[in-house]
């Protein structure tokens, strides 16, 4: 025993140099972002000359080269030479270290890796002695611990106005209305939501809804993402796979960044969708292992969470008519699904709603109905194969299939179960969907975490299989081992590029800056009781969520009409900005309280009979000074390119602003001033233009506006800076 741990402790330490010398690490954290949904990142390498490259790579291959013949004259074990074989593909590794990355080479980069980890499984044969209770229990509490790690984060996100309401506030509030007897009522739909999503099979999910908890509701929602490793590795026990197999791949599944991304979930929160993970692995694990009628359940069940969810299991139903033991099972499965499916899109939904199916206008290039966009192939051919093909999707299709390239070897055939998903994901019009980032990428994950199980239960089961001797010359000793490693170690190192975990690249940085914004909500909860209508922001609404009667509003021409309005001012959904000062001029509304949290400006608007002229609302701090004083008071703070001028001046413990609008403007305005003490304390303070009453674009050339910036010890430095809202755009420009 202490001679295999010495040996195994050798292979690693081989396998981990070339890893370091290859700069792996050094050249991930070189990518200062990678924006997934524009398919884009921030290179900060800068190339090498090539003499350069030349003696770095000729310094790596004398360093493994010496590290082999040390080790190998030293120690002497044949293990040696079979683990280094899994150190070669390393030296490539190497090579993108002197060339700036892109969106496409990224994963092709991780591959070499991951075929290195493969490498290193195969050879060093790793056999753990665990008992089918321990797999199963240490399992369990992998998945217990990463969701609620995951669901923690969840909550970080939504007491930092990090979450949107969209989507985890739709199937919250439907469940709480319901609870109120207003079965799947949804105020944003203008009736009940089962009309626009049939997720029917939430309502397992009541009691805890009945805990009114958003917290809850989110975490819970983490743990049944994290529920498919356990459910995985229960699922490839049953097709005969070994534990220590079985946990490796329940651990790729839970490694991978698709997965990873909807744990944190730190933009949509909850999604009905995540009912699939421990359904769909369930059902093929039950009917794997014989359990039909539990199975059956598991597929009715699932029928009701998503009303797209039966084009998959029409697929697999395909899929078992492959074989003669399941044709009939393949039969019914594909023809009452595809039965379902029809019903539900083309007379249940629409009877709901009294219009045709509504997610119809994600796809308008293709057509304006299910029958238009289901022929569409024929009818369209060049748009939508154009689409289809497109180098958008391209890049998605790698990042996603890459961990399981051994599904196209073995079972190319289960491909087809996730084919419509994949297509429907491909054609979405919408920027956002082409990626690992969010929840659209589900059905096929799935589908490709059963392929890949699939796939190393047969190359374990039939070590002799023509198929397995021919993987065997590029795998080494083990092709189960090998794609049981490659899935792993894939899943790692896709998730240090695409998934949103603090500090990493792909993570939104803004995130760990946001202060709780809990003790700001609660000033507004004060005025705002529980029995009154509230229209929000989309990020805004989820502090209201199973609180108030919401209408989240999306930046549409429509106005609001009752109730209380809490807008969240100078953050990236423009329509809030622009309904701001809608609402400011309107004479109809007007603000009892404005908070800020960060860089955002929270206001709350009520109705007002009486009407007010704009000018009215000039508060006094725009009152206080004169075009001559101005000329007289302060020195000139520069900023670059800005319509107004800006003068400072310190008086007593108050540093004081002077900002004159120097031309008539169409924008609103906000500025931050960042301040170093002396004791080493940096603070920001921030202030929207006219204290929030009196924006911007309202302001006449030669305005004045006097900021105050309280001051808490001495200063050291100073910066002022200014955020322009542009109103018809959706967009931020910062000088």
């Amino acid at each position: 025993m202490k001679e295999k741990i010495i040996n195994t402790a050798k292979c690693v330490l081989l396998f981990v140099m070339p890893l370091i010398s290859a700069g792996f690490p050094a050249r991930l954290f070189s990518l200062e972002y990678i924006d997934q949904r524009y398919h884009f990142l921030e290179d900060i390498l800068i190339v090498p000359p090539v003499r350069n490259i030349f003696l770095a790579v000729i310094f790596m291959a004398l360093l493994i080269a010496g590290v082999y013949f040390y080790f190998r004259r030293r120690y002497g074990f044949d293990l040696v030479n079979r683990v280094f074989s899994c150190c070669r593909i390393l030296i490539f590794w190497g090579l993108p270290w002197f060339i700036p990355l892109n969106y496409t080479v990224l994963p092709l980069y991780v591959f070499c890796g991951a075929w290195a980890i493969g490498r290193f499984g195969s050879e060093a044969g790793i056999n753990w002695d665990i008992s089918r209770k321990s797999t199963l229990l240490t399992a369990a509490v992998i998945s217990l611990a990463a969701g609620l790690l995951g669901g923690l984060w969840q909550v970080w996100s939504l007491h930092r106005l990090g979450m949107q309401w969209f989507d985890w506030g739709h199937f919250y509030e439907v469940l709480v209305n319901t609870l109120k007897g207003r079965f799947f009522y949804l105020d944003l739909e203008q009736g009940c939501f089962l009309a626009s999503r049939f997720c029917i099979s939430l309502l397992v999910f009541l009691p805890v809804a009945m805990l009114r908890s958003p917290e809850i509701f989110l975490v819970s929602g983490a743990l049944l993402v994290a529920s498919g490793m356990f459910f995985a590795v229960w699922s490839a026990e049953k097709v005969r796979l070994p534990e220590n197999l079985a946990l490796c791949c329940g651990l790729g599944f839970l490694l991978l960044p698709g997965t990873i991304n909807m744990l944190l979930a730190q933009l949509d929160g909850f999604h009905e969708v995540f009912l699939l993970v421990p359904v769909v692995f369930g059902a093929w694990g039950c009917y794997r292992a014989g359990y039909r009628k539990s199975a059956a359940a598991l597929w009715i069940f699932s029928l009701g969470i998503r009303e797209t969810i039966g084009f998959m299991w029409i697929m697999w139903g395909v899929i078992l008519m492959f074989d003669k033991k399941t044709r009939r099972d393949g039969i019914i499965l594909a023809a009452v699904s595809a039965v379902w499916t029809i019903l539900l899109l083309t007379l249940i939904m629409p009877s709901i709603s009294d219009h045709s199916y509504g997610h119809t206008v994600f796809f308008p290039h293709l057509g304006n109905s299910v029958a238009e966009i289901a022929l569409s192939p024929i009818l369209k051919p060049q748009i939508f194969w154009g689409t289809l093909f497109s180098l958008r999707n391209f890049e998605f299709w790698l990042g996603l299939f890459l961990p399981f390239l051994f599904v196209l070897c073995i079972r190319p055939h289960y491909l087809l179960a996730l084919l419509p998903d994949l297509v429907m994901i491909s054609h979405d019009f919408r920027f956002d969907t082409q990626n690992l980032l969010r929840h659209y990428q589900i059905v096929p994950l799935l589908v490709l975490v059963i392929g890949v199980v699939e796939s190393v239960a047969y190359l374990h089961n039939n070590p002799e299989s023509k198929i397995t001797a021919f993987l065997r010359k590029f795998t080494g000793k083990s092709p189960a081992y090998f794609a049981a490693f490659y899935l792993a170690g894939s899943g790692v190192l896709l998730s240090c590029c695409f998934a949103q975990i603090p500090l990493f690249p792909a993570s939104d940085p803004r995130l760990l800056e946001w202060s709780d914004a809990r003790e700001v909500m609660e000033e507004f909860y004060k005025l705002i009781p529980p029995d009154t209508p509230v229209t929000a922001g989309p990020t805004v609404a989820s502090f209201f969520a199973g609180r108030n009667e919401l209408s989240v509003y999306r930046g549409r021409d429509k106005m609001p009409e009752k109730g209380a309005v809490v807008l969240e001012s100078f953050s990236s959904a423009g329509g809030e900005n622009l309904l701001r000062i809608k609402l400011l001029s309107s004479g109809k509304w007007k603000v009892v309280h404005s908070a800020y949290a960060d860089n955002r400006l929270i206001q709350l608007f009520v109705p007002d009979e009486t009407a007010h002229p704009i000018a009215s609302l000039m508060p006094e701090t725009m009152k206080m000074m004169d075009e001559k004083m101005f000329e007289n008071w302060g020195a000139v703070v520069p900023l670059r390119g800005a319509p107004v001028t800006v003068k400072g001046n310190i008086a007593g413990k108050n540093l004081l602003l002077a900002i004159k609008v120097d031309e008539k403007i169409s924008t609103d305005l906000a500025f931050s001033v960042k301040i170093k003490y002396a004791n080493g304390e940096d603070v920001t303070y921030f202030r929207a233009f006219g204290d929030g009453l009196y924006p911007a674009v309202f302001a006449e050339k030669g305005n004045i506006w006097l900021m105050a910036v309280p001051l808490e010890g001495k200063v050291v430095r100073c910066q002022v800076d200014m955020e322009v809202i542009y109103l018809t755009a959706f967009e931020h420009i910062n000088y």
